[in-house]
């Protein structure tokens, strides 16, 4: 989705759906033009996987698009960077939400205007009675969000944005590289 952050000078694999034995071709560009192209060919079930080469790791924002030739269907990613991608995985210790903090706002001030996401994926609250999701699922929802959107935020790991903070300023001293983390945690 927009605002994605991927990791930098590496493969990029796009699994997805699309009509019977359909030409998917996906591309990665900015405004100074293409950086990677791939095609794949959907099987009898309309499943294809495609590879892009993504760029090296900088403040550049990018689009990514898919297009499908039997059907003309065309699908856009924008405001997409490339950097340092981490998972933030394990069980209540980590999973804290930054609204259960003392000193939530001085974590949300250190990552405000930095180059920081963070992809939540949705499960019941903390704390719900929901199952735990034991096989993967494709159709699992999440979204990305930014290091200036406080109220979302406030539900991520406390710990994976603090991780995020400390590993954005120590990389950003000589260079400029993007950080994010998917948060994935579950008490």
């Amino acid at each position: 989705s927009d605002g994605a952050l991927f990791p930098a000078d590496a493969r990029l694999v796009i699994n997805g759906k699309a009509g019977a034995d359909a030409e998917i071709t996906g591309k990665i560009f900015n405004e100074s033009g293409l950086v990677s192209s791939a095609s794949a060919t959907a099987d009898a079930e309309g499943n294809f996987s495609l590879e892009l080469t993504t760029p090296a790791a900088s403040f550049t924002k990018y689009d990514i698009s898919l297009h499908c030739g039997k059907c003309g269907c065309d699908y856009t990613m924008h405001d997409v960077l490339f950097g340092e991608l981490w998972l933030a995985s394990g069980q209540s210790n980590m999973e804290l939400p930054n609204s259960t903090i003392t000193d939530v706002q001085k974590l949300l001030d250190e990552v405000a205007g930095k180059n920081i996401r963070v992809y939540h994926v949705d499960y019941p609250a903390f704390g719900g009675g929901g199952e735990f999701p034991w096989e993967p699922d494709r159709m699992m929802t999440g979204s990305w969000m930014d290091a200036d959107n406080a109220a979302k935020l406030n539900g991520v790991s406390a710990l994976g944005l603090k991780f995020a903070a400390e590993l954005y300023d120590w990389l950003n001293g000589a260079e400029d590289v993007p950080v994010g983390f998917l948060n994935a945690t579950w008490g």
